[in-house]
């Protein structure tokens, strides 16, 4: 084999999503001054995918329908994908994240490299990261993770508490920006107002040609899907906010609620990514079900509107064991999180760099980022510099 050789590996997104695009990687290998290379997620596109076809007639705004019917509507056709992938002999079990962390280290082999000179991740898929820098400390020499997924915790479980956290940071912002608490001096109330409104009597609007009923737990799941970063939108969170409390759907949340299909919206951070394989994401997710965090403090309407997920009525289905999780990675880590993402907080992580103002795919939506990074990966004994964000605008608050 070679000498250590100065390659980035970057393992990509959430789970069931594809790998980055060559543009994205051309920019990041540009940026790192490093050759990049990405991982293809088994599972998603070539070879053998795990795309569930099935599904496709539940995958719009469906928004006429109500929780339970989407939900019905949805698991009917993972049973169908599940039937039909078992039948055709497919080993569901053989794409999960440990088997994601062996094909890391079949790239490194195959590529004749002695250890990657870092592996930089976002989302869901830093799981692949902590579990391959625990198991093969010796093989990575820095690791970079952007809006993680804490390893080993049941995702549906700790929703209710990531969103619970999110709207705390909302609140405190606006109540620290001048403009946002003039307009909006009692946000925090006027949220638990528009929650117990629609909770007693929805609140109705057209939708994409179909007259919608959002109720309190629709507008929570909306609410979250903006603080994933899926939307250019959360300064209008204030007023999307106050609107309902008034009894009034705010145009910005009805196109929410017109892009992203409602068996998706706030259960996943990106509905719409082209490539998305559900049988990958399956594999992938379903084995963290039970895992440590479960039962998180969190308000009891955030939690039951999130551990109903479809998603986790899917898991039933597709039948995958759960793993235990790989200890904490023994390399240099650096964690980035937004402090307004609702699918990665803070709190969650030891050494995070929290960036104010941000959301989900902290690189993605705060510049200030890259100066952060790119120095750390070239010298991971250094502790990195959160003042170099400091002068990132914050929400211009509508």
């Amino acid at each position: 084999m070679t000498s250590p050789s100065e390659v980035v590996l970057s393992v990509g997104f959430n789970f069931g999503e594809p790998m980055q695009a060559p543009g994205d990687m051309h920019a990041l290998a540009e940026r790192l001054g490093v050759p990049v290379i990405a991982l293809a997620p088994r599972g998603v596109g070539g070879g053998i995918g795990l795309e569930c076809p099935e599904v496709g007639g539940t995958g719009g705004p469906a928004l006429s329908q109500s929780d339970a019917a989407v939900t019905a509507a949805f698991t009917e056709g993972v049973a169908r994908c599940h039937e039909r992938l078992r039948s055709d002999g497919v080993p569901l079990e053989a794409f999960g994240v440990d088997d994601l962390v062996a094909d890391v280290d079949a790239l490194r082999s195959a590529l004749e490299i002695d250890r990657w000179y870092a592996a930089i991740s976002y989302g869901e898929l830093s799981r692949v990261v902590d579990a391959y820098a625990s198991i093969s400390g010796n093989r990575i020499r820095a690791a970079v993770v952007d809006s993680p997924a804490p390893s080993g915790a049941d995702s549906f479980a700790l929703a209710g508490n990531g969103f619970s956290s999110s709207l705390r940071s909302l609140f405190a912002e606006c109540a620290d920006d001048p403009i946002c608490a003039r307009r909006y001096p009692r946000l925090e109330t006027r949220w638990h107002e528009a929650l117990e409104r629609m909770g007693s009597r929805p609140l109705s609007a057209s939708v994409a040609g179909d007259s919608v009923e959002v109720g309190a737990a629709r507008f929570v799941r909306a609410v979250r899907a903006i603080l994933g970063g899926g939307f250019d939108v959360v300064p209008d969170l204030p007023r999307i906010i106050t609107s309902a409390a008034d009894g009034r759907l705010h145009p910005t949340l009805t196109s929410v609620l017109a892009s992203e299909p409602d068996v998706c919206l706030g259960h996943r951070p990106i509905c719409t990514k082209p490539g998305f394989a559900l049988g990958a994401y399956l594999s992938q997710a379903c084995p963290e079900l039970g895992g440590r965090w479960t039962g998180v403090d969190a308000d009891p309407l955030y939690r039951d509107v999130f551990e109903a997920s479809p998603y986790a009525a899917a898991c039933e289905i597709w039948g995958v064991e759960r793993v235990e999780p790989a200890p904490p990675p023994g390399v240099p880590t650096l964690v980035l999180v937004g402090d307004l993402d609702a699918w990665s907080r803070p709190e969650w992580f030891d050494r995070v760099i929290a960036v104010r103002g941000a959301t989900h795919d902290v690189a993605g939506s705060s510049r200030c980022v890259f100066e952060l990074r790119n120095p750390w990966i070239a010298d991971p004994t250094m502790k990195p510099d959160p003042s170099v964000c400091s002068e990132e605008p914050f929400p211009d608050w509508d």
